[in-house]
């Protein structure tokens, strides 16, 4: 959603959304009291007796008009995980929502208002394989059951590193997107750096390897090597 209000302001921000499933069991064995991560796959013990489940890295990009504007920067992301952890689809997002069209005018229903709640559907490839993944290493949880599924839209940029930045055509405006699956482990540091950039204090770190100018001023990106 980011990207569609920088582009209305003129701000090309590159992002698109991968679509990450998961999923939590009926109470099963306990193999695990904490968080565990094996051959494509992650789980971690619940309270209620099961198991959050995750195939960390696979994922959905659903072809939209703002996926397909910025398709080129994210060409080196989709060779390297094309063939094995990412699929490509048409979805109903190429029409509705807010990755459909970031073109509205001041006073219009914005695409924010039309799609209050981004709900993607799961990948039911994605639950097979972790089922099989964690049967693999614990043979106790091979008849494991599904009790629930879901799907999270990944803000994630070229080098799936995140953007923290000031926006020099905006004064005012600073941006913090892009965390590519990392928020939760790099959000304590993104929001101390972002809180110094609003309030012009000098930030901790060097921002340059953040700073959104990365993707047009010709700096060599990282190849991405994790999501």
């Amino acid at each position: 959603m980011e990207r569609a209000v920088c582009q209305h302001h003129g701000i090309d921000l590159p992002a698109i959304n991968v679509v990450g499933t998961a999923l939590r069991t009926a109470e099963a064995p306990g193999v695990i009291e904490g968080c565990f991560a094996g051959p494509a796959f992650a789980l971690r013990r619940r309270l209620d007796g099961g198991y959050t489940i995750a195939v960390p890295g696979y994922g959905r990009v659903e072809l939209a008009p703002q996926n397909l504007r910025h398709s080129v920067k994210f060409r080196t992301m989709f060779r390297s995980k094309l063939n094995k952890k990412l699929k490509i689809r048409v979805g109903s997002s190429f029409f509705n929502g807010p990755e459909a069209s970031a073109a509205w005018n001041d006073g219009d229903k914005t695409p924010f208002e039309k799609c209050r709640i981004l709900d993607p559907r799961p990948d039911t490839e994605w639950l097979s394989r972790a089922v099989r993944n964690i049967a693999g290493v614990f043979p106790e949880l091979a008849n494991v059951r599904i009790a629930h599924a879901w799907a999270g839209a990944i803000d994630t940029t070229p080098d799936l590193m995140p953007i923290i930045s000031k926006i020099a055509a905006k004064p005012g405006l600073v941006i913090a997107s892009g965390f590519s699956g990392h928020g939760f482990a790099l959000g304590p540091g993104a929001g101390l750096l972002t809180s110094q950039l609003v309030t012009n204090e000098a930030p901790q770190f060097d921002l340059g390897p953040y700073k959104l100018e990365r993707f047009s001023d010709g700096t060599a990106l990282h190849r991405p090597e994790m999501m």
